[in-house]
């Protein structure tokens, strides 16, 4: 760029020497042009300028399309190149097959061991299947002997309830055959003392005919027989005090059931049942006609301790104004009536219980 402008410089000089002939006569004229020709000198800088940054820009945009191309056109091809053969030489190597291999067998074993565990559980399920499976049959088994013993104590039961009643029947019967005995003897000697009173009198009056004498005959009307109860009668007040019966409890009582009779295979007595299922009013008409609410079963259980496990308030309050048994009286398991309400659930029975002193 400096060469170039000193050519420039000088061709100007070489100029301005030729006009040096009139340089005195024209000295304005040349300074104008002189003014010019710097003019005309800086507008080349400016182009040379102008020039130069045009070149270099064409220069950058030809180093950027060159790269682009070069990117586009031969780098792909050889990056894909150098991949591919480097991962097919990875993939000759040995310990990358191996890691796979072992990958895989990790995978394999893993797969072994659920499938050993799964095994091992089926196993479990199936012994304990097996041990249900012959539990249910034993308790079958167990089952069945057990209805037919029942059924066999209970047709026992049944038989001997039959004798009962046949000898209860030949006993009354021969209660009544002595009964019409006796009373056929009576009539007999009655038949003799009026014989007897009569010869006596006609005797009087054949002697004094003028006294008659009537001796007064007295007779005793007895009672009539009243049919022994048997061990079914007992059953039967027992479960219609059970139901709550009230009419049949006392069509029983009418027959001379002991009300405080106990069933042929338990030992609760009538008004225990009447108390454990709620049934005040059969509770009270067996309690006047004297149940004993003081009686306790085979496990040392009275009747306010049954119905403090029925929970029937009103029988309870019953059961306690009678003043007969003993509120903290304890069972053969050390239970009292506050403990039997407690284990039923019997919230209100209880509050009554405790209000009243229980313990």
């Amino acid at each position: 760029m400096m060469e170039l402008t000193s050519v420039v410089f000088i061709f100007l000089v070489s100029l301005c020497g030729v006009r040096d002939v009139h340089a005195d006569t024209n000295l304005a004229a040349f300074s104008r042009k002189l003014n010019m020709l710097d003019r005309e000198i800086k507008s080349w800088k400016g182009t040379v300028a102008d020039l130069g940054i045009e070149t270099n820009n064409n220069f950058d945009m030809l180093e950027l399309s060159l790269k682009e191309e070069l990117t586009n056109t031969f780098i792909p091809a050889l990056i894909t190149s150098l991949v591919q053969q480097s991962i097919t030489g990875i993939l000759k190597e040995e310990y990358i097959g191996n890691i796979v291999r072992g990958r895989v067998l990790d995978e394999v074993n893993s797969l072994k061991s659920s499938i050993h565990y799964t095994k091992s559980q089926l196993r479990s399920v199936k012994r304990q299947l097996r041990q249900v499976t012959q539990e249910r049959d034993s308790y079958k088994e167990s089952l069945g002997k057990l209805r037919v013993e029942l059924t066999k104590d209970f047709q026992g039961i049944q038989q001997r309830i039959q004798e009962l009643e046949k000898r209860d029947a030949l006993r009354e019967k021969h209660i009544q055959d002595l009964t019409e005995q006796k009373q056929k003897a009576s009539n007999d000697s009655s038949h003799r003392e009026r014989a007897a009173q009569m010869t006596t009198v006609t005797t009087h009056a054949s002697s004094d005919p003028s006294r008659t004498t009537r001796t007064p005959v007295t007779t005793t009307k007895k009672p009539a027989t009243q049919a022994t109860p048997s061990p079914a009668d007992c059953e039967d007040l027992s479960g219609a005090s059970y139901a709550g019966n009230l009419e049949e409890v006392k069509r029983l009582l009418s027959r001379g059931v002991d009300v405080n009779c106990r069933r042929v295979w338990g030992s609760m007595t009538p008004v225990m049942w009447a108390a454990r299922w709620g049934h005040r009013d059969v509770v009270e008409l067996l309690v006047g006609e004297g149940a004993d609410v003081s009686l306790v079963d085979v496990d040392g259980d009275n009747t306010l301790h049954y119905a403090c496990i029925g929970g029937d308030m009103e029988t309870v309050k019953f059961v306690l104004s009678l003043h007969v048994v003993d509120i903290d009286a304890r069972n053969n398991d050390g239970r009292t009536a506050a403990d039997w309400a407690r284990l039923r659930g019997q919230t209100r029975v209880l509050d009554l219980l405790v209000s009243r002193g229980a313990q």
